[in-house]
């Protein structure tokens, strides 16, 4: 109990830190935008072809830049003010990931917007950047990236499934008009014994039936789970983290402190059942 307690107000501590951080440099949006594209160019100046104001002739000066730079810090204000309510903020995160999965954003573009995001405020705030502010903005920053990553993979993965099962489908259906040609050609003129065709329908009927029963299971079973997927989500990664630890390095959130899944919210969803004791 003690070590949660603890957690918690680190948690606690580290928000009010930002909060007062972010209140220092939040009425230059424009400015800060501003800068940080520019960071991230200069880092990456790959990342340009990702804007439709790529082709302009000077960048920097670009009205488009300005508005999205805006747009972003606009956004990292709403992210600032909702760590308050992490509930609430993880929809619009997701939400935010949802429309960038459009225009070709990868995961391994966040490190670099992290990266650009923490020189920007370092040089926002000068001495008010000190090493406290540096972590806790890193964790509010691997937060974000924790949510919306996972998210805009997920929207990839079903992208890729539902093509791939269009593909399949049109495959199929080639291949259905295709044997009917050859099954029409080879019986055309022969009646199919009457007891091969009772024999046929019953075993689709058998099939059919087994794999109506099978959906109709799992769409059961999923209603308990949608009611609750953030909890089930947790149970689902502790346990990966419990069978193979080695396995949290794969995630951005390896390096929050706490890490993400001792946060206040997850303790609220997830204490009923024990799992942190």
């Amino acid at each position: 109990p003690g070590d949660r307690h603890r957690r918690v107000v680190d948690i606690d501590r580290q928000r009010r830190v930002v909060e007062a951080s972010w209140a220092l440099v939040e009425h230059d949006l424009q400015g800060l935008g501003h800068a940080m594209f520019l960071e991230i160019f200069r880092i990456a100046p790959e990342a340009l072809k990702l804007f439709s104001f790529k082709d302009g002739e000077n960048i920097a000066d670009s009205p488009a830049l300005q508005t999205h730079g805006v747009l972003v810090m606009t956004t990292v204000g709403e992210a600032v003010a909702g760590l308050k309510d992490m509930p609430s903020l993880v929809p619009i995160l997701k939400e935010l990931a949802r429309r960038h999965s459009n225009f070709d954003v990868l995961p391994e573009h966040f490190p670099i917007v992290g990266r650009a995001l923490m020189t920007t405020l370092e040089t926002g705030l000068g001495d008010a950047w000190t090493p406290e502010v540096a972590m806790a903005w890193n964790v509010v920053w691997e937060t974000i990236e924790g949510i919306m990553v996972p998210a805009l993979l997920e929207l990839r993965f079903f992208e890729e499934v539902k093509g791939d099962k269009d593909t399949k489908e049109d495959e199929e259906s080639r291949a259905d008009v295709e044997a009917s040609k050859v099954e029409s050609k080879g019986t055309k003129g022969e009646d199919e014994d009457p007891e091969s065709k009772v024999a046929k329908g019953t075993e689709d009927d058998g099939a059919k039936g087994e794999e109506d029963e099978s959906h109709r299971l799992v769409r059961e079973s999923w209603i308990h789970v949608a009611d609750d997927v953030e909890v089930y989500g947790l149970h689902f990664f502790l346990k990966i983290f419990e069978m193979e630890p080695k396995l949290l390095n794969l995630f951005s959130f390896r390096y929050l402190s706490p890490p993400l899944y001792h946060t206040s919210i997850v303790h609220r969803t997830a204490d009923s059942e024990g799992i942190f004791e």
